[in-house]
């Protein structure tokens, strides 16, 4: 099976002057150029750099990077620029990163951390010598609070997952990524570098803000006219609210909006469809290389999160999803290997043709007060299918679940009116009753998203004290810093 980097060579030999990809200022790389740039940071690392910490901007150095690190067969190790002075200090420690591989802007930073540093030049090199060695990817889950978690993934686990979700997205020389998330993210490296590749495709990487997410998505999306980009369900909500805002609609040529990470609501997904973006639902773990389960493009259905991957399969035990998957992990790293069988601690089912569905997290249940269980992702898919809301999080209150919500807009709204889909499709003991509404922007500013755009409830919940639990419904909102 070819590599990533096997078929940017091909493509180097065949045709040299290949656009491959688009950094976010506009500047082109092609086949030649990246191969060149590739040759030279491998060469600069050298045969020693046997653990690999990668400190870069999202764009082409991200993709020069990784490919060094497989020619020469070593182990690469993401230093996602999200993550605190404490938690790289922790990842370079844990993981023996020998040398650290930073962009230009980043060496000043790299340098804390008392490590020999390779500068990811944008200069002309002559090819020679690549070849690809494989080696693997050590992934550190849980990046906004605690001490991230090494997830070890073999380079050929990472090799037949992109080929396969290739396959599944029909992707093809033809496609053009939209990059948009940060790619530290292995899902994101998956989707922008190898699946790219592997297909014979091209990337655009689309401006980052100091947050590291994309800001302006459909200026990025209009001018880069791109097939296929990978989103979170924040990102997703963002983008269509501001399509309907402005009676606009997604460029004609985007073909797939795949979405994962977190539940997408119906709701969401129904109104972005109707502004033209092409939302198919998608399932995975960093355990299993990211990606499980993945609704095809002609094939989706709504509500699931598609069928298992080919070489991935699913089965239900006690109403957790359990994955047996070729592209597992090897293990967390100083730990022991991975067992056969993955359990995901998600909760689901598989309905009658096959597809996925997803219900929550095992160990995310609230059990109320009066004994009745409640996964939180039940209320929050109809919150967050309702426009006004930007984010949510529904937490342990008592007798009831109760609600953190972010408006859209600064226009005040009765909380009431916010919650109203709830109080009229889910059951009584399911409805939050305490509600409490925050202001625009307060989720990110406040820490309260992981990187991968998820609500992390139990910083929520620890970053607002709880309220008495009422035995009628009450609402307030709640002034948080700027």
């Amino acid at each position: 099976m070819p590599s990533a980097l096997d078929r940017l060579l091909s493509r180097a030999t065949r045709d040299p002057g290949d656009v491959v990809a688009v950094a976010c200022d506009g500047t082109q790389h092609d086949a030649s150029g990246l191969a060149g740039r590739i040759t030279a940071l491998a060469a600069m690392l050298g045969s020693q750099a046997s653990v690999v910490g990668v400190l870069a901007e999202d764009g082409p150095d991200w993709m020069v990077a990784v490919l060094a690190v497989r020619a020469l067969g070593a182990t690469l190790v993401p230093l996602p620029l999200f993550f605190s002075e404490e938690q790289c200090a922790h990842v370079i420690a844990d993981a023996g990163v020998t040398v650290i591989a930073a962009s230009p802007s980043q060496v000043l930073r790299a340098t804390r951390w008392e490590r020999p540093v390779a500068v990811i030049e944008d200069r002309p090199c002559e090819v020679g010598g690549l070849a690809d060695r494989g080696g693997r990817v050590i992934a550190y889950t849980s990046g906004t609070t605690g001490r991230p978690r090494g997830v070890v993934i073999e380079a050929a686990a990472v090799d037949a997952k992109a080929f396969t979700l290739g396959v599944a997205c029909s992707a093809g020389p033809d496609d053009l990524h939209l990059s948009v998330l940060p790619v530290s993210l292995l899902l994101e490296m998956l989707c922008a570098i190898h699946v790219v590749l592997i297909a014979g495709g091209g990337v655009r990487f689309a401006p980052r803000g100091p947050s590291g997410w994309s800001g302006d998505l459909p200026a990025a999306a209009e001018a880069a006219a791109p097939t296929v980009t990978v989103l979170v369900p924040a990102l997703l909500a963002a983008w269509t609210g501001v399509l309907e805002a402005t009676r606009r609609r997604a460029p004609a040529s985007l073909r797939l909006v795949a979405v994962g990470g977190a539940p997408v609501a119906q709701g969401l997904a129904e109104r972005a469809w109707k502004v033209g973006l092409a939302v198919h639902e998608g399932y995975g773990l960093t355990e299993c290389c990211s990606v499980v389960a993945l609704n095809r493009p002609g094939e989706r259905r709504a509500g699931t999160v598609g069928r298992p991957l080919p070489g991935v399969s699913v089965a239900i035990e006690d109403g957790e999803i359990v994955i047996d998957d070729s592209s597992l992990m090897a293990g967390y790293l100083g730990a022991a290997p991975a067992p056969a069988r993955w359990h995901s601690g998600d909760l689901g089912h598989l309905d009658e043709t096959g597809c996925l569905v997803v219900t929550g997290r095992r160990d995310d249940v609230i059990v109320t007060a009066l004994g009745r269980n409640v996964s939180p992702g039940w209320p929050e898919g109809l919150l967050l299918a309702d426009p006004r809301i930007a984010h949510c999080a529904v937490l342990d209150g008592g007798d009831y679940p109760r609600a953190v919500i972010e408006a859209a807009v600064p226009e005040r709204e009765p909380a009431e009116r916010l919650a109203a889909a709830c109080w009229a499709e889910l059951p009584d003991y399911a409805c939050p009753r305490d509600i409490a509404v925050v202001p625009p922007g307060c989720f990110m500013r406040s820490g309260w998203l992981r990187p991968d755009g998820s609500v992390d409830r139990r910083t929520v919940a620890a970053a607002l004290a709880p309220s008495s639990p009422a035995a009628g419904r009450r609402s307030h909102s709640v002034e948080m810093p700027s």
